[in-house]
């Protein structure tokens, strides 16, 4: 118990010099671990960002490329549309320099990358979205829901037609969410995706700075599972508290 502190006494006695000792050594042991905690904290939220960060280039590079070729196919109005959504897309992303972010947000971002995507593409892809209406404030690493949507649109299809992307978010035991991104898809084997989140397969990087993000803000509180047959589609799940999560990312359990 650090909140211990001896008796002192303005007597000159070796017990009123030991008390005395005693409890700036305890004070200063305070000053240290809280210390520790805040360099702790930082180094949380450097990760953090730079793992959030890293999800990024490649999408603007891939819509960038898109605003040129319809600018080369002289689609001005597409080009115009895509590159509006596209700087809707960063200012919501950017969220004011935030690394958590609520639910609500981080659902704009996915519905503004659909968007997006859509106009890029030239299968369809069928959307939708049920979230239980008090998920909407609850708190979320940011770029969580939207790499496994990005994930699923560009391996899980082969077909021009019939794909279809859905996601639900349910809350129970007042702040314990669920999230499950499924598709339609070609399937996936799981040995795979065990690879992909931890870092051992190329290509899916998204996912494996999802699962290194949650780590971050949620310690092990938390869980990244799939659930896939070969040729009847993926459903990727993510569980963990929203009570254990602060603007302070540093409220998970260290790893």
């Amino acid at each position: 118990n650090m909140q211990v502190r001896c008796a002192e006494s303005s007597e000159s006695t070796e017990i009123a010099v030991l008390s005395k000792s005693f409890n700036s050594m305890l004070d200063r042991i305070e000053q240290l671990i809280a210390s520790l905690d805040a360099v702790h904290k930082e180094k949380l939220r450097t990760e953090l960002a730079v793992q959030q960060n890293k999800i990024q280039p490649h999408f603007l590079y891939n819509v960038l490329n898109t605003i040129s070729a319809l600018c080369q196919l002289e689609e001005n109005e597409d080009a115009c549309r895509i590159s509006h959504m596209t700087a809707e897309y960063y200012r919501s992303v950017l969220s004011d320099g935030q690394d958590i972010v609520t639910i609500g947000q981080e659902l704009e971002h996915v519905q503004l990358y659909f968007e997006i995507t859509s106009h890029s593409r030239s299968d369809a892809i069928a959307f939708s979205l049920q979230c239980d209406p008090e998920a909407v404030i609850l708190p979320i690493p940011k770029m969580t829901i939207q790499p496994l949507v990005e994930n699923a649109v560009k391996h899980a299809f082969r077909s021009p037609r019939g794909n279809t992307i859905d996601i639900s978010i349910s809350v129970s035991r007042k702040s314990r969410v669920r999230i499950c991104v499924k598709d339609n898809g070609i399937g996936m084997d799981l040995s795979s995706f065990d690879d992909i989140i931890s870092g051992r397969c190329e290509g899916h990087f998204g996912l494996y700075s999802v699962k290194r993000c949650l780590e971050l803000v949620c310690g092990k509180d938390y869980s990244f599972s799939a659930e896939s047959e070969p040729g009847k589609g993926t459903a990727i799940i993510i569980e963990y508290d929203a009570g254990n999560i602060s603007k302070d990312t540093g409220a998970g359990s260290p790893t």
